[in-house]
């Protein structure tokens, strides 16, 4: 699996877009200290249960799981670049109402 630098200045733009909203990185983990899975998990600055979970599981498989408005379900799915995750996250962000 490769990944470029495109690749991770894309998910720096992520970390901007949730920065700027004051959502705050509550975990950045590794699946396994072996392993390039990773997951960022940013939560809401006034209700930390309002989580976005970005999974990394390679370069062509990105899962997220992204709150619905107004209750407690999780939607998930599965991205086949981290360009669209940005987008993805992006028009979630901007359609929140709390």
């Amino acid at each position: 699996m490769y990944y470029n630098s495109t690749f991770f200045n894309i998910l720096y733009s992520i970390n901007i877009e949730f920065k700027q909203r004051k959502y705050r990185i509550i975990s950045k983990t590794k699946i396994e200290n072996n392993s390039i899975e990773q997951s960022y998990i940013y939560t809401h600055p006034y209700n930390e249960t309002f989580q976005y979970i970005i999974t990394i599981l390679n370069s062509t498989k990105i899962k997220t799981s992204i709150p619905i408005n107004k209750s407690n379900i999780l939607y998930i799915t599965y991205h086949n670049s981290i360009e669209n995750v940005l987008n993805y996250i992006i028009v979630h962000l901007n359609n929140i109402i709390m």
